[in-house]
């Protein structure tokens, strides 16, 4: 069938290739002046018709979305190839070609008018063609690449459409995922000698357990590189094409996967591309002077950075490291950086980590996803800062077995037990219940526990977390109870218990 399907999606490529030619042909005779810029009274509106079947729209904050149109009389039918979604939008363009008109995402009409003339033929000519593939039906050529086999993606990317080129990362990622899940074991493998039915179903309920918690913390946690192989293509994607969402999207995946001095080069074109985004200028500009001497190997690598470091991108634009590992960082907030394959991981929470590179000269290189690009500066702060301490810390391990119930596998010690009983009476507004529950987690270091009980903020969460801490000034809880905001997290429990007032209080109206 699949074959079958690619068959079929080969011969309809190429008879929308022949009948692309031919309406490519046939839109080069389209009326002058149909092109130019079209922009709304206050100016964060502007639509720019930049060929006889290409435009632009771009919109205040937002970045630009690349469109392919046709033309019937005065309506031009649009669709933007710039997303793997179907977002069509029909524009009407007046009979003098002074004003044109669409209605937005809630139905009102947006009339731009006329600021600039544009030669359709010779903006074509200056450009590489775009989509021969699918101009005769834009939004059908879009809608078929959801069943798209990879060799398909390829050629649709090579017509210069950047939907195929996002679908085609979209499939690199994937393939990326499934490799890193962990391998069915040998029990529940039909074939294998080892295989057992009634061990394969004991073994699904402990990995559904396991793989629950994973990915409940994983939330926040490092992306999953793609393939040497994948990476090793992606930036052709963005050279050969005008997107600049599409060379944003290619940086992203270059990045998370250490390829960096060739993701400031895609990020670059995303700045400079036909249709550019300014807003990703900034990080091209701070990015400039990273090289290969700078990712070198840093000497004292084996230490964390000590003082203050300041960047002009991020979401964390500062960060302050003091005595024994501590961070102060943007927005107030005191967290805790470790040393970790070299690498410089500050714990937020979230449940992950903010992760710095630190390069030869000293700077340090955001590469998790919230401080992406971004390059920190030393800016004074202490010369010398005392070690961290490692504190002792244990996983949240799996350990309720199949069919147990949470409140029994507490009992018999399984902290997967005591963890969902915190939560469920955490839910049913039992916060002293919780409690009790969550300092049994956190006295076994596991850490979710321990922050769990500062989530509840009472004066009485607070005596608990020290009271763990001054049994034992290695364990976790100590590390959690030290860099604890109490002031701010009473306040949220404050507002917690003022919502939930407010929700019962309606509830019984």
């Amino acid at each position: 069938m699949t074959k079958i399907f690619q068959r079929g999606f080969r011969v309809a490529t190429a008879v929308s290739l022949l009948a692309g030619l031919m309406t490519a042909a046939g839109a080069q005779a389209a009326p002058e002046g149909v092109c130019g810029a079209f922009q709304d009274e206050a100016g964060g509106k502007t639509a720019r018709i930049v060929s006889a079947n290409r435009m632009e729209m771009r919109r205040a904050d937002i970045a630009p979305a690349f469109f392919l149109y046709q033309r019937a009389d005065n309506i031009l039918k649009a669709e933007n190839v710039d997303s793997t979604y179907a977002d069509a939008t029909e524009f009407t363009l007046s009979k003098d070609g002074s004003v044109l008109r669409y209605a937005d995402a809630f139905g009102e009409e947006i009339q731009l008018r006329r600021s600039a003339r544009f030669d359709c033929g010779a903006e074509d000519a200056a450009s590489n063609p775009v989509g021969k593939a699918c101009r005769q039906d834009i939004g059908a050529c879009k809608e078929t690449h959801g069943q798209a086999s990879r060799e398909d993606l390829q050629t649709l990317c090579a017509d210069h459409l950047p939907f195929a080129c996002l679908a085609l990362i979209g499939q690199y990622e994937e393939a990326a995922k499934a490799a890193d899940r962990e391998e069915a074991p040998a029990v529940c493998r039909e074939g294998d000698p080892a295989f057992d039915e009634a061990a394969c179903k004991e073994a699904a309920a402990q990995a559904l357990a396991k793989n629950f918690a994973k990915v409940f913390s994983s939330l926040y946690a490092d992306a999953v590189p793609l393939a040497a192989e994948a990476l090793d293509s992606l930036p052709a994607l963005c050279a050969e094409n005008v997107s600049s969402n599409l060379c944003k999207e290619v940086a992203e995946k270059l990045w998370e996967g250490g390829r960096y001095l060739e993701a400031a080069r895609s990020l670059r074109r995303a700045c400079a591309a036909p249709i550019g985004d300014a807003s990703v200028c900034a990080e091209a500009e701070a990015l400039a002077q990273l090289d290969a001497q700078a990712l070198a190997q840093p000497t004292g690598g084996d230490a964390l950075p000590c003082g203050h470091y300041l960047a002009a991108t991020g979401l964390m634009s500062e960060f302050t490291f003091t005595d024994r590992g501590k961070v102060e960082a943007s927005f107030g907030a005191t967290l805790r950086a470790r040393l970790e394959n070299g690498l410089v991981r500050i714990r937020h929470d979230k449940g992950g980590d903010f992760v710095l590179r630190r390069l030869a000269d000293g700077r340090l290189l955001g590469i998790d996803t919230w401080n992406r690009y971004a390059i920190y500066n030393r800016d004074g702060g202490q010369d010398r800062c005392a070690p961290p301490v490692v504190y002792r810390e244990a996983e949240l391990q799996a350990d309720c077995r199949a069919g147990e119930s949470m409140a029994a596998c507490c009992k018999r010690g399984g902290m997967q037990g005591c963890n969902g009983m915190g939560h469920s009476s955490a839910l049913a507004g039992d916060w002293d219940g919780a409690l009790k529950f969550y300092q049994q987690v956190c006295a076994a270091d596991v850490r979710s526990g321990c922050e769990n009980m500062t989530q509840i903020g009472t004066d009485e969460a607070k005596a608990a977390l020290e009271s763990l801490c001054a049994r034992d000034a290695e364990a976790v809880a100590c590390d959690v109870a030290d860099v604890a905001d109490w002031a701010a997290l009473g306040l949220n429990r404050a507002l917690r218990e003022v919502n939930q007032s407010m929700e019962e209080e309606a509830a019984a109206e």
